[in-house]
């Protein structure tokens, strides 16, 4: 009490020190942001006031210039297309290869759901530590030796329903895989956009826009696939079918190597010394 009445007597505020030392953090902070926005890299993702009035209307399209953009909805088009083109031809290839009933090609289906559950939250993990870049290249790129064993797939027995299973497992573990960054990607993109343009978007960004986006290329994917996939084992066969998705395999992680987003830059730390 004492201590308290001497220190309003002198006009000393004990709450001044730190209220002082919060507004200059976070004059700081602004001036960081600031000088972000001035950089290269950030003036590359600035929108131009004057455009067209589509543009206008719907100015997340003019993040579609962006390559990495583009990649990255390539990516989830892909992916949904090549699950989609094995869902197509899965039963049929179980009914004419192997006399399969509908409960044994149902079965076939699991070696290509099951590796999600456990592939799935570990190469989330991967995305967040390491970026986008390395599981789409590894992802997409094993998938090319693994559509191409494919064309091996014979009629026969035990033996060789077995061989299919294990190349179906490889195929889901494949796009399991490339499912995080799939998702990711897209709203890294975004993110920088919107601290570029921090008035054009809103208080709370684009990101349910950029989701939708992205949900409606995969649908797209996977329409795409089961037409992809019916129509091309119709036309040259099962096996020269499977060439065509280690093709677009091949394409995806080219395309990933050149152009996905690698490893986050952390931002340093200024850590005191505590001597």
């Amino acid at each position: 009490m004492v201590e308290k009445r001497t220190a309003a007597e002198l006009g000393i505020n004990k709450g001044e020190p730190a209220e002082q030392g919060q507004r200059s953090e976070d004059a700081c902070e602004a001036s960081a942001e600031d000088s972000l926005l001035k950089t290269p890299q950030a003036q590359a993702y600035l929108i131009p006031a004057e455009r067209p009035w589509v543009l206008q209307s719907y100015p997340i399209l003019c993040c579609f210039k962006d390559v990495r953009m583009l990649t990255a909805n390539w990516i989830t088009l892909i992916q949904a297309t090549l699950l989609s083109t094995l869902d197509a031809t899965v039963p049929t290839v179980g009914e004419e290869y192997y006399d399969f009933n509908s409960l044994q090609t149902g079965l076939l289906f699991i070696p290509i759901l099951v590796p999600g559950l456990m592939i799935g939250p570990v190469a989330g993990r991967i995305t967040d530590r390491r970026g986008p870049k390395s599981i789409v290249v590894w992802g997409f790129g094993l998938l090319v030796p693994v559509f191409i064993l494919l064309r091996l797939v014979q009629p026969g027995g035990h033996i060789r329903v077995l061989i299919y299973c294990i190349l179906l497992t490889l195929c889901g573990t494949c796009l399991a895989a490339t499912n995080p960054p799939a998702l990711v990607e897209p709203l890294l993109v975004i993110e920088k956009y919107h601290k570029a343009n921090p008035d054009l978007f809103g208080p709370r960004g684009p990101y349910g826009q950029i989701s939708s986006i992205t949900g409606l290329v995969y649908n797209g994917g996977t329409a795409l696939g089961a037409l992809l996939g019916g129509a091309t084992k119709d036309a040259v066969g099962y096996g020269n079918m499977n060439l065509v998705t280690a093709a677009l395999s091949f394409t995806t992680a080219l395309l990933g190597l050149l152009y996905t987003g690698a490893k986050p830059v952390d931002k340093p730390v200024n850590r005191e010394d505590p001597s």
